[in-house]
């Protein structure tokens, strides 16, 4: 109900980043979501927000069908659950509602997809892989987030199905997979024009969208100033504090790769976190939502634990030990730790107010 609230609000990102589009000046960057909603509209007479809502109900239950498919094929245990439940998973989205409807729910039904495709006991690279040849860098064309995350998509081949096909089957899909997201964002880069050109409000307005949208101004993506300066906005608002809750969510999954019963080993993590992540980098230099550049990160990596998760269970008395320690600290974690989409890169929640004050 709350991707409803915010598009019939006309969030100003919420609703506005899923309608930039090439009709107004032509190609540019997000803009395929927002003429696929005009072409409904122009043959169909759908309402553009009626369709928004639509494609990201349909998207999240695309999301939570392939998330329970995996589920379904992995020994889950009760420890997992507190993975699931983090504030830097998804008890995010109930902590900053405004997270909620962004364009990450393309991202993340497409690396869920990915990841049962996966579970396919195919020997043929080709086979598992073909869909992700078109699927990736079209998703590029809707956001850019597919760029810097797109290192996702590769970790399984040389972590969990390392052995699982040729190194030289497996060299010849990752040319072709970043050539293609290279090409796309090359072709974004250089060819691709401003997000607004002047028409879009007048284009959308004619649509059925109001005019509330126009007077935003840093509360929109269409209305965004692009000279604003970013740097005294992250000094200003000590966004070093995201630094502390990066920290915090990385210890979380950490101590599970201690006992979690996975198919890699603490060290083959380090390397995966912190390579998705080093490539991840530019959108915190480029965009002040490092909130939602921290969950982005941290779901795609709670999907990847899943996907990395063992058919059977481990009994270690140690991992017992450890199973503990880690459902007492996520417990503590899920009552008290909070960071937001912008602004609050680490706070403490009212519970904690409310025990100790």
């Amino acid at each position: 109900m709350q991707i409803f609230s915010n598009i019939q609000s006309e969030n100003g990102y919420t609703l506005g980043d899923w309608l930039i589009n090439y009709e107004d000046g032509g190609f540019k960057r997000r803009g395929l979501s927002g003429s696929f909603f005009i072409l409904l509209y122009d043959l169909f007479g759908v309402r553009i927000k009626v369709s928004v809502f639509i494609l990201q109900f349909f998207l999240n239950l695309l999301f939570v069908g392939y998330f329970y498919l995996l589920l379904l094929k992995r020994q889950i245990s009760f420890t997992f659950l507190f993975l699931v439940l983090s504030p830097c998973t998804f008890l995010f989205f109930f902590n900053d509602l405004g997270s909620i409807g962004r364009k990450e729910i393309i991202l993340f039904s497409a690396f869920a997809f990915y990841l049962h495709r996966l579970t396919i006991q195919a020997n043929n690279i080709w086979k598992v892989y073909y869909p992700f040849i078109v699927i990736i860098p079209l998703g590029v064309l809707f956001h850019e987030l597919f760029f810097f995350y797109s290192s996702f998509f590769l970790i399984p081949l040389f972590t969990i199905d390392k052995d699982r096909f040729s190194h030289k089957s497996k060299l010849i899909l990752v040319l072709v997979f970043l050539g293609l997201l290279i090409f796309i964002v090359s072709l974004i880069f250089f060819l691709g024009g401003e997000l607004n050109q002047a028409e879009s409000f007048n284009i959308l307005e004619s649509k059925g969208i109001s005019p509330r949208m126009r007077n935003l101004k840093n509360l929109g993506i269409l209305t965004w100033n692009d000279n604003f300066n970013k740097l005294n906005y992250f000094a200003g608002n000590n966004y070093l504090k995201y630094v502390v809750s990066l920290i915090i969510g990385f210890s979380v999954f950490f101590v599970f790769t201690l006992f979690g019963n996975l198919k890699f080993n603490r060290n083959e993590f380090l390397f995966f976190f912190f390579f998705t992540f080093l490539l991840s980098i530019p959108v915190y230099i480029l965009a002040i939502d490092w909130g939602r550049w921290l969950n982005i990160q941290f779901v795609l990596t709670l999907l990847f634990f899943t996907y990395a998760l063992n058919q059977h269970k481990s009994s270690s008395k140690r991992n017992s030990k450890y199973a503990v320690s880690f459902i007492i600290y996520s417990f503590i974690l899920i009552l008290f730790w909070r960071f937001d989409l912008v602004d609050k890169g680490f706070y403490l929640s009212n519970v904690y107010s409310k025990l100790f004050n």
